[in-house]
């Protein structure tokens, strides 16, 4: 891969081609894996389904879901130079299982860290708000 270039690629076939120990740092917004045909959303003013909205790629079982986050954890493990951090975007309800999986692979947690999001929209039950907390986990 060259420098100071964008690809237009799957990550993960991205970071298999970086050699071991060569990157400083991994910044990654893996799939949330909350697209689905039940729950509702709102996309340029319209009701419609997860799925329609973000698509099928953010939908997969369970499973094929561990599967992937698991590859982005083993990749960047892999090509983290020493001293190297990885920066990874997730769900609230994925953090202790990612904090779990980094830590079993041979990261370091450092911290969990959080923004306010500004432009969140109503949830479309019970009258509750959705989250207006983004997270992400820091490694090293």
């Amino acid at each position: 891969m060259n420098l100071d270039t964008i690809y237009e690629m799957d990550a993960i076939e991205g970071l298999r081609t970086l050699a071991d120990e060569s990157v400083d740092l991994v910044v990654t917004d893996p799939p949330y894996n909350i697209a689905s045909k039940g729950r509702k959303t709102i996309q340029q003013g319209k009701l419609q389904s997860t799925m329609e909205a973000f698509g099928s790629w953010d939908a997969r079982s369970q499973l094929d879901h561990d599967i992937l986050i698991m590859q982005v954890i083993s990749e960047g493990w892999r090509v983290l130079a020493p001293g190297g951090a990885m920066y990874m975007f997730l769900a609230e309800q994925d953090l202790g299982y990612f904090v779990r999986k980094a830590r079993q692979r041979g990261f370091t947690y450092r911290a969990m860290q959080s923004w306010v999001k500004t432009n969140t929209i109503r949830r479309f039950y019970r009258t509750a708000w959705r989250s207006s907390i983004g997270l992400r986990l820091y490694t090293s």
